[in-house]
Order: C-alpha cells, then structure tokens, then sequence
C-alpha cells in the first residue's frame, strides 16, 4: 500500500474521531442487537421443540388400510374377475382398528417401549342457539396416557392423583 493513502487514511479517522466513534458505536450496537435477537429466538425455538417432542407421541397407529381387500367375488375366484357388485359401495367414513388395546399391549411390551396409549379422535359441531361452533372431541385414558404425555400437569381440575381408574375399587 502506497504511504500516502496510508497517511491520509489515518488522518482523516483522528481528525473525525467524533464522526468516526459514533459510526463505530452504531454498527457495534446494530450487530449486538442483531446477536442477541437471534440467541433469544433460537432459545424459544428449542423450547418450542422439546414443548412439542414432550406432548407428542412418537409412533402413531392409525385406522387407515395401505391395501384394501379385493372384492368378494375375486377373493374366491383364481382368475381375474370384473365385478361391480351393487352392495359394496365407497365410503369416506374410516373403520376402526381391530382389537386396539391388545396392539397396545403388544406395544408396551417391546424393548424401549416406555409407555403406550389408546385414543379416540373425533369431530363435532356445538349448536348454541343460532350460533354453530367446530368441536374437536378426544378420548384418552389417563392413567395410560399420563405414560405417554405428561398430561396431568395440564389438568385445570381436579388433579391425576383423584383420578380413579375403572379397573380398580
């Protein structure tokens, strides 16, 4: 670098030390601002994911068939069968799992299994009046579900040592 530019550089920064000191000051404080948002942002993010890894579960079962059965007629017959059979008609409407708490069972029994859980999920419509409100409906067990979630510090009434479980006196 040539000593002039060096020379005349550092003169201007000492003869505009006021000018220069309050630019300095400026981007010093926009970067620290800028630090500190990001280290509060990410500590609500990792809150956020352990809130949600905590009330989640990890495996969901769910009632929906990968391959539905053939029809009847092609379940008995050994060659490739056309059929439209008048009583067998679509439906949006999903069937329920066969045997859920013997799945349960079976799940808990496996190695690192630390709890399971059987719900019920539905949806509903609440009609007060004149006024219709969306209702989401969910059917737990506590007992078992307080393995899985730690739901009894959620509970606005009552507590999870009142509960009473149906199997017992």
């Amino acid at each position: 670098m040539n000593r002039t530019v060096l020379f005349v550089a550092l003169r201007q920064l000492w003869e505009r030390k006021l000018l220069n000191s309050i630019a300095v000051l400026g981007v010093l404080l926009g970067v620290l601002t800028l630090i500190t948002i990001n280290g509060i942002m990410q500590g609500f993010q990792q809150k956020f994911l352990i809130n949600i890894i905590k009330v989640s579960p990890h495996v969901t079962i769910r009632d929906k068939q990968l391959r539905p059965l053939p029809s009847i007629l092609a379940r008995y017959s050994k060659d490739f069968v056309v059929t439209n059979v008048s009583h067998e008609t679509p439906s949006d409407r999903q069937l329920r799992i066969n045997r859920p708490f013997e799945i349960v069972r079976a799940v808990e029994q496996m190695d690192g299994v630390v709890g399971a859980a059987a719900s019920l999920a539905g949806s509903a419509v609440l009609a007060v009046g004149a006024k219709q409100y969306p209702v989401d409906l969910r059917g737990i067990d506590p007992f078992k579900q307080d393995k899985v979630t730690p739901i009894s510090q959620f509970v606005n009434q009552g507590a999870s040592a009142h509960w009473q479980h149906p199997q017992t006196p």
